[in-house]
């Protein structure tokens, strides 16, 4: 007893001792060791379902640590896997009460809803050695996000976003800029002012470049510091060579109608540079030049807007809405895939990969095994005259057939994975670089843990299970995205045999050696003739070749490999028109269409062409229809599947809002091919692929009227919501709205239809037929300052008097509906007024 007692107490001992040892050090390693999060997303902000990163500090005051940042679905709600990034090594501090640290981004996506991010750090061993949490905030999908650099309180943005939905600002530093593109794609406009960018690294200059021309807006301000927009150059409209005292700011009022009080202030001086634009002031003093680069636009205004006397204006919040609503506008495509799910369910679709054994073989492996275990058995054992061994002979053969089939089984499957890619390759005039956008699905030949490596500067996400038609869909719970230098991994996921994991990447690449050029000719009417040329030196060849511009679809043959092609399309006579393209402000990036305002029907030519056309214009074009949905389970033929493959993965990229492809005044290529685009890696894996890639390619555009007068029709004009009273998102088409609220819009020409002198303007007013009442409708006049009330009859079509009160800035014109009970045209139910549009004539 004695001793069991002594050996209790030794027991306790030394328990106490090591709890006395390891719980100092514990704690001393969370002074040793910290991690901070210094930039969470966006000043707390992110958009769900789109790239959040995280600036995070690791700070070491004692000795060597390596290890990685991780956030992970265990401690953080509201999202569904992890993400890590390696961390440079923390090496010991060289002196005492010193410390080093290392700054580095983490790339991860939020579900949605406010998020409590838990960032770990965790040390080689796996031991998590320091913790901290950042909040984030979710966007709504239509509110506008603003990053203004360096952060400037006095800069207020407030007001730059669509009718009834926020503005949000946030301030950042030029080292807050993330180093891998596609990480900016929450952000809709991005103002630089007074920041040191000449140290701005080669990463985070390539990463606005390729923000920019994928259809982000950038606002460069001068002012006193000439030095700030050093690292800035190759997207500057103007080169900067100095500074120059000014007061004399009368051109702004010819812009927008408005100037500030005259003051002498110090404005940026410099040349304009090729491709830009100059709005307010001359090429001698520009005070507000654009250039657009890409399918992006980039505004410099040589003034700061932070000094006076810019500072106490009231005029500058019109200019900040007029640069933002007549910003080049974003075709259907410009966010890349939008609708996940279709997507998976085209990347499911594999064109000449046989997933099972041919019916034949099944057949004939089945009578042998009947005629084996019958006839044969039964035969040789009466021969032998022991029909008694049947117990045993059954059996055996019923034992050998299954280990065959199980080892042919196994052997058909073999140990190579499909590697299946949708790639969207978007290209534009005299730009290195062009956007990439992917759904990359991994198809298992057997059970086990996969890695997906890629080895250069793309984003990788994993999709949810799409439940695709070809139950292929495999679930993608916390998959671990691993982050580094050398590029994204998804980690030993599991995956089942013959169960696909689909994953979503974008970057940028090298642009491809495909180009053109297109005259477009408008006659009096707006009618336009396309003539140009397109060359394809890439040595792919681009299969079923189509020009695409607004509302309209031209084949160029077959396939176009190594040649150049000159094309002539003839006046087209457009007899039904797109409505005006929401703008920028409106634009849903990356989202799924409000119901009501997505892409016209597909029973309709124009709805063939918008969904479907890229892959046999002149099928669809005379009425013919690809294969639906419905028909898929019956897919046959490699060509059958490749038809819906390209049919599906097309529905899951054209995002069309309010009824119009986006694509105004601009003019494309598209092509396919079979071949990849970028290489990924399965480690220690043999892999086979199928790759269906869509070229989008714009055109360098000249716009020729030949000196005679022109008509700019209501799909030249771009419109922005400017009052929805409790009405969300409703455009001036497809309109249903009630009787004691109003809407108003302001629709903004196109830039290449902005006239010089407008002869005149006509109000577009269309309604159902059944419903062809007269009412009012409100026009802004902006020398008064007020609506001036216009009173229509049965016509759709408004000449207005003295229209030349009604244009602002750019020719842009404001209407307002009138509720019914105050004499207006729209009603609850059914509306009589469906659709507002604009139209302009002169030169």
């Amino acid at each position: 007893m004695v001793d069991f007692r002594r050996r209790l107490s030794a027991l306790l001992f030394i328990f106490a001792a090591l709890t006395l040892t390891f719980a100092p050090a514990r704690a001393q390693i969370s002074d040793i060791i910290s991690i901070e999060v210094e930039s969470a997303g966006f000043d707390g902000q992110y958009r769900p379902d789109v790239w959040t990163p995280l600036k995070i500090r690791v700070t070491n005051r004692g000795g060597d640590f390596s290890g990685q940042a991780v956030v992970r679905p265990q401690t953080t709600t509201g999202i569904s896997n992890t993400y890590s990034v390696a961390l440079p090594d923390v090496a010991r501090p060289v002196a005492p009460a010193t410390e080093t640290t290392a700054v580095t981004h983490l790339y991860m996506i939020g579900d949605g809803g406010e998020l409590t991010v838990r960032v770990e750090l965790i040390n080689d061993e796996g031991r998590t050695v320091a913790s901290t949490d950042a909040f984030l905030r979710d966007l709504h999908p239509r509110d506008a996000l603003s990053v203004v650099i360096p952060p400037q309180v006095n800069l207020n943005l407030r007001g730059l976003s669509a009718a009834n939905y926020a503005h949000h600002q946030a301030g950042w530093t030029p080292d807050d800029i993330p180093e891998r593109a596609g990480s900016l794609s929450a952000v809709d406009l991005i103002v630089i002012g007074d920041a040191d960018t000449a140290n701005l690294s080669a990463a985070r200059q390539r990463t606005l470049r390729a923000w920019v021309q994928n259809g982000g807006h950038l606002i460069l301000t001068g002012g006193g510091n000439v030095g700030a927009m050093a690292g800035l150059l190759d997207l500057s409209p103007v080169m900067p060579s100095g500074t120059i005292t000014w007061d004399d700011f009368d051109a702004l009022a010819d812009f927008i109608g408005t100037a500030p009080d005259s003051a002498p202030t110090l404005i940026t001086a410099g040349d304009v540079g090729d491709g830009g634009r100059v709005l307010a002031g001359t090429d001698d003093v520009p005070l507000v030049v654009r250039h657009e680069i890409g399918g992006g636009t980039v505004d410099f205004l040589a003034f700061s807007p932070t000094l006076a006397p810019f500072n106490t204006w009231d005029g500058m919040s019109e200019l900040w809405r007029t640069l933002v609503t007549s910003a080049r506008v974003l075709p259907g495509w410009a966010g890349g895939f939008n609708d996940w799910a279709g997507a998976q369910t085209a990347v499911e679709i594999l064109p000449g990969i046989d997933l099972l054994p041919s019916a034949w073989s099944l057949v004939a492996f089945l009578l042998a095994y009947i005629v084996l275990i019958g006839p044969v058995n039964y035969l040789i054992l009466a021969r032998l005259n022991r029909r008694g061994y049947a117990w045993v002979t059954i059996p055996t053969l019923i034992a050998v057939f299954s280990v065959l089939a199980y080892t042919v089984g196994f052997e058909l499957r073999g140990d190579v994975v499909t590697i299946s890619r949708l790639n969207v390759v978007q290209a534009w005039p005299e730009r290195e670089e062009a956007q990439v956008d992917q759904v990359i699905g991994l198809l298992a030949p057997r059970r086990g843990l996969y890695t997906l490596a890629l080895d250069d500067a793309r984003l990788l996400r994993p999709l949810g299970d799409s439940g695709g038609f070809a139950g292929l869909g495999g679930r993608t719970d916390n998959i671990e995205i691993r982050q580094s230098g050398s590029g994204f991994q998804a980690v030993d996921f599991a995956v089942d045999a013959s169960f696909l994991t689909a994953f979503g990447a974008s970057g940028v690449v090298a642009r491809p050696a495909i180009s053109g050029a297109v005259t477009v000719i408008y006659d009096g009417d707006g009618n336009p003739t396309l003539r140009g040329f397109v060359r394809n030196d890439s040595g792919l060849i681009l299969q079923n070749p189509v020009i695409l511009t607004s509302g309209f679809a031209y084949a160029l043959g077959d396939e176009m490999a190594g040649n150049m092609l000159n094309f002539d399309t003839g006046v087209l006579n457009i007899s039904v028109r797109e409505p005006a393209t929401a703008s920028r402000l409106e634009y849903l990036r990356g989202g799924t269409p409000i119901s009501g305002f997505t892409t016209s029907s597909p029973g309709t030519v124009r709805g063939r062409i918008v969904r479907y056309a890229l892959d046999n214009a002149d099928a669809i074009l005379h009425g013919q229809d690809v294969p639906g949905a419905a028909m898929l389970r019956h897919l046959q033929t490699d060509a059958e599947k490749e038809m819906a493959r390209r049919d599906i993965f097309l529905r899951s990229v054209m995002n069309d809002q309010f009824l119009s492809t986006g694509r105004g005044d601009r003019v494309f290529m598209v092509g396919w091919t079979n071949e990849p685009v970028l290489p990924e890696v399965v480690t220690d894996r043999t892999t086979r692929e199928v790759n269906t890639t869509l070229y989008i390619i714009e055109l360098e555009r000249t716009v020729s009227t030949g000196g005679a007068a022109r008509t700019i029709t209501q799909d030249q004009f771009t419109w922005t919501s400017m009052e929805r009273d409790t009405i969300l998102a409703v455009g001036p088409v497809a309109m249903a709205a009630y009787s004691d609220i109003a809407l108003s819009f302001r629709f903004t020409p196109l830039p290449s239809a902005v006239l010089n002198r407008v002869d005149e303007l006509t109000l577009i007013l269309e309604r159902s037929a059944a419903t062809r009442t007269g009412g009012l409708i409100e026009v802004w006049d902006w020398s008064a300052g007020e609506w001036v009330t216009i009173r229509f009859d049965e016509s759709s079509r408004i000449t207005l008097d003295d229209h030349q009160r009604f244009l602002g800035p750019l020719n842009a014109v404001q209407v307002r509906t009138v509720p019914r009970d105050e004499g207006g045209a729209i009603s609850s139910g059914t509306p009589t007024l469906s659709r507002i549009g604009v139209e302009q004539s002169g030169r």
